[in-house]
């Protein structure tokens, strides 16, 4: 879920749910679209970059929030988990035989297209977030790994990582921020 000025952004198995948040005593449905099996997404200038049914990454225009439209689609060999979206690319974890960080052109919302890789993650991804110019991926049992995202966004240098045992993944957000603290960027 993604929550952006007004609206919440939602993605199930039934497709992307966009709920209008603006009254917090009583939200409302504002739009829906069958994209279904969601399990990732992020929000970034009136798009939504969904990753559903494992393989796709779907881009959303979301400007009119009660008829979100379908714009763009990527297929992938790969399993693809968690995205995060900044600029003009889309990072997302993937898994077949090893975890991999994916880079995504998406300067063109409706023709995205794979332009990098990192290839063997130290584990499986729990999930990934940008901050500044900062690119973090939370790893299963093994911490987080961060990388820079600026010097070449579509082959992202490894700049440090956090050796963690049985990191819980719902503390990947605080560490990264509290991370992006640390190197000055806040």
């Amino acid at each position: 879920m993604v929550v952006e000025d007004n609206y919440a952004y939602l993605a199930d198995r039934l497709g992307l749910f966009i709920i209008d948040v603006s009254n917090k005593g009583a939200p409302s449905e504002s739009g829906f679209l069958d994209l279904p099996y969601g399990n990732s997404l992020d929000y970034q200038n009136g798009f939504v970059y969904m990753v559903r049914s494992d393989t796709i990454l779907s881009i959303v225009d979301v400007h009119n929030p009660g008829l979100p439209v379908e714009v763009g689609c990527l297929t992938n060999q790969c399993k693809m988990n968690k995205i995060a979206v900044s600029g003009d690319y889309a990072y997302l974890t993937c898994s077949s035989h090893d975890t991999v960080l994916c880079v995504v052109d998406i300067s063109n919302t409706s023709s995205p297209v794979g332009v990098g890789f990192i290839p063997s993650l130290r584990s499986d991804a729990i999930g990934v977030e940008v901050s500044g110019d900062y690119l973090f991926v939370g790893l299963e049992r093994s911490g987080i790994d961060i990388y820079d995202i600026v010097t070449d966004p579509t082959s992202p240098g490894k700049l440090a990582n956090y050796d963690g045992q049985n990191f819980p993944s719902d503390l990947f957000f605080a560490v990264a921020l509290y991370f992006t603290v640390l190197m000055g960027k806040i």
